[in-house]
């Protein structure tokens, strides 16, 4: 998830689509072989990638923020998961009349 998001920010700073995920691919693969995650790459070692990256590239990875941005239902977003937990207690609730 965290390398689509990297793509959309990417994207969202005027990099063209397809290009925005060969720069996360690159990315992911440094990740790789540094042995850590994403998140854990240096705002430099993102730099050797895309000068678009700054900062704030590091609140978008966070594990909260990846999951609050996935909002369709089914989703891990927290609203997502209390719609579906609202939508079991109705079912269960039918259930048993």
């Amino acid at each position: 998830l965290n390398a689509t998001d990297l793509a959309e920010y990417l994207v969202k700073k005027g990099m063209p689509f397809r290009s925005a995920h060969e720069v996360s691919a690159l990315c992911v693969r440094l990740a790789i072989e540094k042995n850590c995650a994403l998140e854990e790459l240096s705002l430099n070692d993102f730099k050797l990638y895309s000068a678009l990256f700054e900062d704030d590239i590091f609140s978008l990875l966070d594990a909260k923020t990846c999951t609050e941005n996935r909002k369709i239902p089914g989703a891990p977003a927290s609203e997502c998961v209390e719609k579906e937990i609202e939508n079991l207690k109705l079912f269960v609730k039918g259930k048993k009349k």
